[in-house]
């Protein structure tokens, strides 16, 4: 018995070799299975430490924006201080000082609002994971900056 003539190319029709068989997809299942369990592996590991640079970059904003607000606390206190004594040379270096502080405090709020978002904002995300690894890098560039 002869195979039908196909229509379009009057042959006959061949199998062909992109056929998936099922016998072999399932051998190739469990090599497949674990090189996803491998990469979600490195993606959490990336994410622990995309996290951890994150929130050590976090807790640096944080002691710098304490830190700049004594400043700018102290440069009024001592702004109202030599208003009360007249001085007027030392009045105007305080409030240069002040104004000097105050923009330093303004600076060290907005880095702290930034890496406060960058870790807060990724779990409502559907690739949490994914964020915090990409975040990873923050790490070298640390070390590059005090190189």
């Amino acid at each position: 018995m002869t195979p039908a003539l196909t229509p379009r190319t009057g042959k006959t029709p061949r199998k062909h070799a992109t056929r998936i068989d099922p016998s072999n997809a399932r051998i190739a299942l469990p090599r497949c299975a674990a090189t996803f369990a491998r990469m979600q592996f490195l993606i959490i590991l990336l994410a622990i430490m995309g996290f951890l640079a994150v929130a050590g970059r976090l807790l640096r904003a944080l002691l710098l924006a304490l830190g700049t607000g004594v400043e700018s606390f102290l440069a009024r206190e001592v702004t109202e201080v030599n208003a009360r004594r007249g001085d007027l040379t030392a009045l105007q270096e305080s409030e240069t000082r002040h104004r000097v502080a105050r923009r330093a405090r303004l600076g060290a709020v907005a880095r702290l609002a930034l890496w406060t978002a960058l870790l807060a904002v990724p779990p409502f995300t559907q690739f949490t994971a994914i964020v915090y690894a990409c975040y990873s890098p923050l790490w070298l560039l640390n070390r590059l900056r005090r190189a």
